[in-house]
């Protein structure tokens, strides 16, 4: 019963902060429930990336065909796992924005059934 006071009182005072902006949805990624995979995934989307520069460097430096197709699969790879990478991390930005949105109008909601 207490925990369920302090976590309405604190929705209460996040209730009131407005609109984020893009920073504060991306910190609010890191610090939501699933931080810790998110920050893995965006360790690993570095590292992809690396990835994709360097398969794109070799690829258009190759020189024999069977080089080219080699590279160049590695590039298309390693680019729709970037894309899933990224996706995923604006999905959970999305759910946690949501989930702010919702706990703002429970204080709402809890406020005008106090009147």
């Amino acid at each position: 019963m207490n925990t369920d006071k302090h976590a309405n009182q604190e929705s209460k005072s996040a209730a009131f902060e407005g609109n984020q902006g893009i920073l504060s949805l991306v910190a609010s990624a890191f610090h939501g429930g699933l931080g810790r995979w998110v920050g893995l995934v965006s360790i690993m989307t570095l590292v992809v990336s690396v990835l994709l520069l360097w398969s794109g460097y070799r690829f258009f430096t190759a020189s024999a065909l069977n080089d080219r197709v080699y590279w160049g699969f590695c590039l298309v790879i390693s680019l729709i796992t970037q894309i899933g990478f990224k996706h995923w991390i604006w999905l959970e930005m999305n759910r946690n924005s949501l989930l702010h949105e919702i706990r703002r109008l429970e204080a709402t909601i809890d406020e005008l059934r106090a009147r």
